[in-house]
């Protein structure tokens, strides 16, 4: 049985860290979320094929917009923030409310 991991941001640093997270996490299933949403389809897509299985998957989200992520968290083991250090109080304060685990 894995973990489902939620991470912010899908540029290099939340590709490479959902890479760590799928390899020695135990992921079963990691979503990515971006603003931009080929960012996060090119990062799913990227993920799967180095893993050669298909464990990640792309959503839109706004990390401006912490509130509006909270479904996302709703089944997740932990919340890994890849996006700017701006957004990292919402998140937290997200991550408090919704009772999941987070790291930046």
């Amino acid at each position: 049985m894995g973990y489902h991991y939620v991470v912010i941001g899908a540029g290099r640093q939340g590709v490479a860290a959902a890479y760590d997270l799928a390899r020695h996490g135990e992921a079963e299933r990691i979503t990515l979320v971006d603003l931009n949403p080929h960012a996060a389809e090119a990062g799913a897509e990227r993920l799967n094929r180095l893993l050669g299985r298909s464990v990640a998957e792309a959503k839109f989200g706004d990390a401006s917009r912490p509130e509006t992520l909270a479904p996302l968290l709703s089944e997740a083991a932990g919340m890994l923030s890849a996006a700017s250090y701006r957004f990292n109080l919402g998140l937290a304060r997200l991550a408090v409310e919704t009772r999941t685990h987070m790291v930046d």
